[in-house]
């Protein structure tokens, strides 16, 4: 049928189903439905084709442009832990390295600060990397061959575990289970209170570096350069990522970001959920301490350098690669401007940025830094420590100890502790740079040391640990 049909000879609109035109009786042409509706139906959908091409062509671009932020749907899906055990510190607790995820060696703290006074020294055998972690009273630590178990209240050894390789790392704790990493190529899990294996991950490199847990997750890297994101209950792999070089340290973790450095110069930021990239920067030079994270810089120590880097800094694709051909074609001279700085940076500094020489005539920075969200604190070759700013990395403050700085300070509330190569411990306020008391140890500390119910523990390279209050 047509809908109300118009006459050809004089134009006059007529009646539907009207056959000839009521005003002149000239035929009319009856024009069916669809005839009339067709070609609005083809542009209809000509627009329907369009739109939606329009639409992929722009979901197209976001995802080249965010796919390396995006998480995969797969891990997401499949490979959700069975646990949630987490490496939490507490007041009575230093769970792992550093004291917490972010490997910054600062805890909060306004109770009352050890004075310096040795409670009791033992022998626990020889001296490894193994810095003491404590939890409920008791102290872990690794041996070349064994994993101990120790009374923090009378030093008296609970239990002892032969690992099938040496503790290649500071041990992990979270909730009942203790991580332990192994140069032979194997992480274990034990139970904490009898030393009891629950479960073994073997990989295909030695475990290098200390273990982090957090939501179920355990991860840890391997020496060819390998990151593991292990299931925490069962040591079931949930993702694995390659950096392509070697990697010789721990990771640093903050809000779902995991920052892993490898050993010759580079910086990797990762989503901790999935392993998915978020940034790179290549950074130069030997990197030997892990990444240290506070408030939102990441701090990385290459070549007697410390770096500063936005730690939620992202980078375009193509970003990385087009700036290495930059800083190459820069190198050839060609003629090209000095390359931008890399992804997220925000300084660098070293000690000779603040005199004097060291008695090498070189001076660098030779520990790991601790940092705050205000500040870092960290060692030189000089004899000094430092006290930069986390804004711009100008110096706040600086001591001068008897010797070296020789691992990791540690920040408790507004102390900070560290020790140097003449086996001499140092209690500094953090705020000033004032000297609070040292202690004479004996022999270097062969690892931080850890603080947890008011008290401090310090093991050093004779192979004792020593209980500071």
């Amino acid at each position: 049928m047509n809908n109300s049909p118009i006459c050809p000879g004089c134009g006059c609109a007529n009646e539907p189903g009207s056959a000839t035109c009521t005003n002149c009786g000239e035929q009319l042409v009856v024009i069916p439905a669809w005839a009339t509706s067709g070609p609005q139906r083809i542009q209809s959908r000509r627009r329907r084709i369009a739109l939606a091409s329009s639409l992929l062509i722009i979901l197209a671009l976001f995802t080249w442009l965010n796919y390396p932020f995006i998480p995969n749907p797969i891990v997401l899906i499949f490979g959700n832990p069975t646990s949630d055990l987490s490496s939490s510190w507490y007041p009575d607790k230093w769970p792992m390295n550093g004291g917490d995820l972010s490997g910054s060696a600062y805890v909060p703290w306004t109770g009352e600060y050890p004075e310096g006074v040795e409670l009791y020294s033992v022998y626990v055998g020889p001296s490894t990397r193994s810095a003491p972690v404590v939890s409920n009273g008791i102290i872990y630590m690794g041996g070349e061959s064994t994993v101990f178990a120790i009374n923090a209240n009378t030093s008296g050894t609970l239990w002892e575990s032969q690992p099938t390789g040496p503790v290649n790392g500071t041990l992990a704790v979270a909730d009942d289970t203790l991580f332990v990493p192994l140069r032979n190529k194997e992480i274990m899990a034990l139970d904490v209170m009898s030393g009891e294996r629950r479960w073994s991950f073997k990989a295909e490199s030695p475990f290098v570096g200390s273990p982090s847990v957090e939501k179920g997750i355990v991860y840890a890297s391997t020496q060819d350069g390998r990151l593991y994101a292990l299931d925490a209950g069962t040591g079931n792999k949930i993702w694995t990522v390659d950096t392509g070089d070697a990697i010789t340290s721990a990771v640093a973790i903050d809000d779902n970001k995991i920052a892993i450095a490898v050993s010759t110069g580079g910086l990797f930021i990762k989503n901790a959920r999935t392993g998915d990239n978020r940034s790179r920067v290549r950074i130069g030079g030997l990197i030997n301490h892990p990444p240290v994270v506070g408030g939102k810089s990441v701090y990385v120590v290459a070549d007697g350098q410390v770096l500063s880097f936005d730690v939620d800094s992202r980078e375009l694709p193509w970003a990385y690669p087009l700036r290495l051909i930059w800083a190459q074609l820069w190198l050839w001279q060609f003629p090209v401007p000095t390359p931008p700085n890399p992804t997220g940076f925000r300084w660098h500094a070293t000690s000779s940025d603040y005199g004097p020489k060291s008695s090498t005539g070189t001076v660098e920075f030779v520990t790991a830094p601790a940092a705050t969200s205000d500040a870092i604190y960290i060692g030189s070759n000089n004899n000094s420590v430092y006290s930069l700013s986390a804004k711009d990395g100008e110096m706040l403050w600086k001591f001068d100890a008897s010797s070296i700085p020789v691992v990791q300070p540690t920040i408790i509330g507004e102390r900070v502790y560290f020790g140097t190569s003449d086996g001499t411990l140092y209690s500094v306020n953090r705020i000033n740079g004032q000297e609070e008391w040292s202690l004479e140890l004996g022999s270097p500390l062969s690892a931080p040391v850890t603080f947890a119910s008011e008290i401090l523990y310090a093991r050093t390279e004779d192979g004792r640990l020593h209980q500071i209050t």
